[in-house]
């Protein structure tokens, strides 16, 4: 006689769902420190010229309120 393979015990639905939701969490964990890393760099670069924007439209509004009292 040959002997059988013993067959695992069909794992419980919710025990599947929740190793695929850990799988799933840990995957975007790991992801997501990839992208923080490269919106870093473009949120500093973006950040300095949006400064010069703000102080060049504040000095324009100064200006013409200037005007005005004139």
């Amino acid at each position: 006689m040959v002997p059988h393979a013993r067959k695992e015990a069909p794992a419980l639905p919710k025990a599947e769902a929740k190793a695929k939701a850990l799988k799933g969490k840990k995957a975007v964990v790991k992801g997501s420190t990839a992208i923080k890393r490269t919106q870093s760099y473009l949120t500093y670069f973006l950040v300095a010229q949006d400064i010069v924007a703000l102080e060049a439209t504040q000095i324009s509004s100064k200006e013409s309120s200037r005007e005005k009292q004139a």
